[in-house]
């Protein structure tokens, strides 16, 4: 059942990708440049732009630094649900265990290198063993950065047979998608949803269903701190019993405190901007 809905998802989002981009081509004529980055085994991963087209080019937040880890949970928790008798019903993740674990650190890589005017293409392909020969799982999309979320916009998302590994030149932002099909976020403490609608806009004048949008702020990564409890008054010893006092902790050593500082910035539990304001003062307490 599932693969047979990730096959019909395909078939019905591609005739809306051919449709965009020739209605992208007559309304902006705009060429995509494309620099490869990565191509090895299963894994493609490439940085596009805009060659020719309006003024108005969209601006990303690139170079943007997401810890490995974040973006693999992020990609790890899309799933796909599919109308049917009348209600949705899941069909599970997107993307398989072995597929996360491969793109992750390259979508991550190429997060690091794009340029403001820039975004990440990456495809992904494997032959699940379940299945005969010549067939394979193919699954593409871009990413990208802008006001503080990270976007995952797909195209291809199914099983399909002798897929062209040759990497699609169609902006999935482009893309009509099936009406039965949609990307769903599976894990609520990762803040993902769709994107909102924007009246007037290219690609958010309507609802998506391929596209999926994440919070990056810290705000969304750390746990409310408890209430502070009130601590319970203990009666004091006599003077002859009182216990000595406690020796002074020596102050922690500087290179443990990077170190520590270091793994909360892999964690994506601070920004880079507080992970260096500390590390300033850690260095000038030498």
């Amino acid at each position: 059942m599932r693969s047979h809905a990730r096959w019909r998802f395909r078939r019905f989002a591609v005739p809306g990708f051919l449709s965009g981009a020739l209605l992208s081509a007559a309304g902006c004529g705009s060429t995509t440049h494309e620099i490869p980055l990565y191509a090895q085994g299963p894994v493609l991963v490439s940085l596009r732009s805009f060659g020719k087209g309006p003024s108005s080019a969209p601006r990303y937040e690139h170079p943007a630094e997401l810890p490995s880890e974040r973006v693999g949970k992020i990609l790890a928790a899309v799933g796909i649900e599919e109308f049917s008798f009348f209600k949705w019903r899941n069909e599970g993740a997107l993307l398989a265990a072995e597929d996360v674990a491969q793109l992750a650190p390259r979508l991550t890589e190429g997060l690091r290198k794009a340029g403001p005017d820039q975004w990440v293409y990456f495809s992904v392909r494997s032959t699940p063993k379940p299945l005969s020969f010549g067939v394979v799982r193919f699954s593409d999309g871009i990413g990208f950065v802008k006001n503080g979320q990270l976007n995952l916009v797909f195209g291809n998302i199914a099983y399909v047979e002798n897929v062209d590994t040759t990497p699609s030149k169609i902006d999935p932002r482009d893309a009509t998608t099936s009406d039965q099909v949609r990307l769903v976020v599976k894990a609520t403490d990762l803040h993902g949803r769709p994107p909102s609608l924007v009246p007037g806009d290219r690609w958010l004048g309507r609802e998506r269903r391929n596209w999926l949008v994440f919070d990056l702020s810290l705000a969304a990564v750390q746990p409310p701190e408890p209430p502070p409890v009130a601590a319970t008054p203990v009666p004091s010893a006599p003077a002859a019993a009182a216990a000595p006092p406690a020796p002074v902790a020596a102050p922690a050593d500087p290179a443990d405190r990077l170190l520590r500082l270091k793994n909360l910035l892999d964690r994506g539990l601070i920004t880079a901007e507080e992970y260096e304001k500390k590390r300033q003062e850690i260095l000038k307490g030498l």
